[in-house]
């Protein structure tokens, strides 16, 4: 992993956490700007994934099953959470992302 998808990650993760504790205080409006500013954040995400993957000639399949780099997006998880990241919260964050490939 790079340091760009380090910090989209880092964001993305950040960002889904905050929602789901703040997501009752929200208005209408501000709920479905977060959700527009979330889809873009998540389209940069998979963009620069697929660029990291096609740099190891890997789809971007492989590169999440790489054992190593689920190690890094779950430590960088955990930091952005604020807690324990574990493997069921890595695959649902990557679910999360799958709709939009």
């Amino acid at each position: 992993m790079d340091d760009e998808v380090r910090r989209l990650w880092r964001a993305h993760v950040k960002a889904r956490f905050t929602l789901a504790a703040d997501a009752e205080h929200l208005s209408p409006g501000e709920f479905a700007a977060i959700m527009r500013e979330g889809e873009m954040r998540a389209n940069e995400l998979i963009t620069n994934l697929m660029r990291v993957a096609a740099g190891r000639g890997e789809s971007v399949q492989e590169l999440l099953a790489d054992p190593v780099v689920r190690e890094q997006l779950r430590t960088v998880g955990a930091d952005a959470a604020g807690g324990v990241f574990d493997d069921d919260a890595l695959d649902r964050e990557l679910g999360a992302l799958s709709w939009l490939t």
